[in-house]
């Protein structure tokens, strides 16, 4: 089903010395899908920076909803599943 736009509160959680702690949110961040693709909108411009030379473990987390073209709004969410060891680098989308 095609859909006006989706609004999502993002986070990002690390384990540090076996505690989960959030090291980055965004609240409610709206985004619209395109014309090429109607029942998808991407959130690519969130990420968390990590320190050199250290791995940490981290997931993604998502909830929010999405407003659908019929005038339906559905509630969604979900995450990236296990945590994962990441070098440098995590971005979410």
């Amino acid at each position: 089903m095609p859909q006006n736009y989706t609004e999502l509160t993002l986070s990002i959680k690390r384990l540090e010395n076996k505690q989960k702690v959030t090291t980055s949110k965004l609240e409610l961040k709206r985004q619209y899908s395109n014309t090429n693709f109607p029942n998808v909108a991407k959130f690519e411009d969130f990420y968390v920076l990590c320190q050199r030379r250290m791995k940490y473990s981290y997931r993604g987390e998502a909830k929010g909803y999405v407003s659908l073209k019929d005038g339906r709004i559905v509630k969604v969410q979900g995450d990236s599943g296990k945590y994962l060891a990441v070098p440098c680098l995590v971005v979410t989308k």
